[in-house]
């Protein structure tokens, strides 16, 4: 998902694909989009879901 959002590239393992990667980024060619939910929030979402399962007796949610 976040290299469909241009946050990250997929270059493979070739030097040559690492390097021009490098180059797009820094010579700003790459324009990446926050991912929606991208907040820094998820392990205070994440509990709270583990709290609701737990008070609801369940083990682990689906």
């Amino acid at each position: 998902m976040t290299a469909e959002h241009g946050t990250n590239q997929v270059v493979g393992m070739s030097p040559e694909r690492i390097l021009a990667g490098y180059r797009r980024v820094q010579a700003g060619k790459v324009t990446p989009r926050v991912p929606e939910l991208w907040d820094g929030r998820a392990a205070e979402r994440i509990a709270e879901i583990m709290v609701r399962w737990h008070g609801a007796g369940r083990t682990a949610p689906p």
